[in-house]
């Protein structure tokens, strides 16, 4: 047959007849084509048939296929966005982008619910600013009015950093810190990082709107001072807090609004630099020095931020150069026998050397967990209020903020070593038949004040659960009818354990197995940006607290007025 196709094909004048001899090979590749095609439409025909039943549906009836408009505007200042990304998530899930004039539009869509979602570089997400606003969704269907989609512009601080003499300050760390609010407390978070160009110029972008804290130093590149003719000496900028401060406590915040662009300028002199070096002492005899590497840190005392990265060295060496004052060295590392953590305070006014920092081991924190039960339990297993979490928050300045989370699962179960410092104790029962009767940690009373660890071992966390607590329900009521909000009820006996509750818009709300005792309850349309943990802050909304008692075993009932906090 190859023959009588190469023949067809030279009568035809489709061959030139050198090519003759290819023919075998065309014919061959033309039946794997060919078979290649109709294995596909095998494969393909149940997907073509009902694509093409639906579109013979959609053209026998177009009311089933809908369409979907709207724009993307800025939120602030409703100018209409180019060019942003629209997409609907969903069981079709398609995407578009907004022309000149901010519009988008969706075709041959089936009836239904939608999520929309939007986005574009030097924008924000508004759920990415506010967690708890509502993700548009579009009941897709005849006659549904054109949407409206906003971004929020991103916040951008800009500035320089210089000398007195007004000489740039290149290659030079900047870091932004975010505060906000979470859980009630006040947290420091580190948002973004960059440094400083040839000339000194710096910018951070992407910055929702918020408020911010600024840091500058140190460099990453050596510096160097003297005057001309003079040799040179090696130096450093040491780390400060905008507008020029050396901690964060006295750092002067910087609001950043939708869109806003906020300049912070930074002046730095450099300081000549010493050298401190020494051994790390204390590890265990038999451990393999080669595989241990303790974290060195030399520490400001007055403001427990990290003045410089400290470079190992073989044998548990350490070396650095800082500016001079006074310092902490502080050293910890993570061993299979266990924690180990020293620190000694050093003064700089010269190379310190041969400094010896001893290692001591850090006894974990224990956690005690006891059960009185007013019911009958099984014979069999343990109690099922044997089980707690627990969180320490730091209370300290310090950026990042210390965090240790613990959740008891044999009743005397140690927590990992704590580094030294104050924190704030969250205890929550794993079973909702439990509360916290009391936690006490040496004289300490957990439910009302911080919990302190220092350098040397600490008393057990005790902790005690009861299952015959109290039901506190009610209704949240707001210019004289039912209101959504969120319910802070914070208990006389442990300030420190307040406990929330999310209100619908039936303004109804129920708290179970509450501690016997009295209660201030407070409702807030909402509680974002209020440090309700804080005694000083919730003082000032007492005025508008309703008090209620509650028994145990029984059922109380209040009614809260709203507080109001958004304009």
């Amino acid at each position: 047959m190859a023959k009588s196709v190469a023949q067809a094909l030279l009568d035809q004048g489709k061959l030139p007849a050198q090519h003759a001899f290819e023919a075998p090979l065309l014919y061959f590749i033309q039946c794997i084509h060919m078979s290649l095609r109709l294995l596909i439409a095998l494969l393909l025909l149940p997907n073509l048939s009902q694509a093409a039943q639906l579109a013979s549906n959609a053209a026998a009836n177009p009311a089933t296929a809908y369409s979907l408009s709207g724009t993307v505007q800025n939120s602030v200042t409703g100018e209409p966005i180019a060019h942003a990304l629209v997409q609907l998530s969903g069981e079709l899930a398609e995407s578009a982008f907004t022309d000149t004039g901010g519009r988008f539009e969706f075709d041959r869509l089936n009836a239904g619910l939608v999520g929309l979602s939007t986005r574009k570089p030097g924008f924000l997400d508004p759920l990415d600013v506010d967690p708890n606003l509502p993700q548009p969704i579009v009941r897709v269907g005849a006659d549904v009015p054109p949407v409206v989609l906003k971004l929020v512009p991103e916040g951008i601080v800009f500035g320089r950093a210089q000398k007195p003499d007004g000489e740039p300050i290149g290659f030079l760390t900047v870091q932004v810190f975010y505060s906000h609010i979470m859980d009630g407390r006040k947290r420091w978070d580190l948002m973004n990082s960059t440094q400083t160009n040839e000339d000194g110029e710096f910018r951070i972008a992407g910055l929702k709107p918020g408020r911010f804290y600024l840091q500058a130093g140190p460099r990453a590149q050596p510096t160097w001072i003297g005057a001309p003719g003079q040799r040179a000496r090696e130096a450093a900028y040491r780390p400060m807090f905008y507008p020029g401060v050396n901690d964060l406590a006295s750092a002067a915040p910087i609001d950043v609004a939708p869109g806003q662009q906020v300049e912070a300028d930074f002046s730095l002199s450099p300081e000549p630099v010493f050298r401190v070096s020494g051994t790390i002492v204390g590890l265990p005899a038999d451990e393999d020095a080669d595989e241990i590497w303790p974290r060195v840190q030399i520490v400001s005392p007055a403001t427990n931020t990290t003045i410089t990265p400290v470079g190992e060295q073989p044998g548990n060496n350490f070396r650095a150069k800082v500016p001079g004052g006074s310092y902490i060295i502080r050293a910890s590392v993570d061993t299979p026998r266990g924690s180990y953590r020293g620190e000694i305070p050093i003064t700089v006014q010269s190379d310190v050397t041969g400094v010896n920092l001893g290692l001591l081991p850090v006894p974990p924190l224990q956690v005690e967990v006891s059960v009185q039960s007013s019911r009958p339990q099984p014979s069999s297993g343990r109690q099922r209020g044997e089980q707690v979490s627990l969180r320490l928050l730091s209370q300290s300045m310090k950026v990042p903020a210390s965090e240790y989370g613990f959740t008891d699962r044999t009743a005397a179960n140690p927590m990992s070593a704590v580094e030294p410092g104050v924190y704030a104790v969250e205890i929550t029962p794993i079973s909702g038949d439990f509360f916290v009767d009391s936690a006490q940690c040496g004289g300490t009373d957990l439910l009302r004040d911080n919990l302190t660890v220092g350098q040397g071992s600490v008393a057990p966390i005790r902790i005690s659960l009861r299952d015959d607590g109290g039901i506190l329900a009610g209704i949240v009521m707001g210019d004289g009818r039912p209101a959504k909000g969120t319910v802070v009820i914070v208990p006389d006996r442990a300030p420190r354990q307040i406990k929330t509750v999310v209100v619908g818009t039936s303004g109804q709300f129920q708290s179970t197995k509450l501690a016997p005792g009295d209660y201030l309850v407070l409702a807030f349309d909402r509680l974002d940006g209020i440090e309700y943990a804080n005694p000083e802050v919730l003082s000032s909304y007492l005025s508008n607290a309703t008090h209620v008692s509650v028994a145990a075993n029984s059922e109380s009932r209040v009614s809260a007025n709203l507080i109001r906090t958004l304009k």
